[in-house]
């Protein structure tokens, strides 16, 4: 079964369809990534560009 990223509570406030990965690292049981991520209106950080 495959779940919407959506439905993870900590990826609720990013729209991942316009987001990049600029990064990842590989650690023995660990797997990180730099992300260029595109907030919703929900995320604390959210800032809409003028004219949006």
């Amino acid at each position: 079964m495959v779940r919407d990223y959506t439905e993870f509570p900590d990826l609720s406030e990013l729209y991942l369809e316009d987001s990049s990965v600029l990064d990842a690292h590989e650690e023995p049981g660990s797997l990180s990534f730099k992300v260029d991520a595109v907030l919703t209106p929900e995320n604390l950080r959210y800032s809409p560009k003028p004219g949006e």
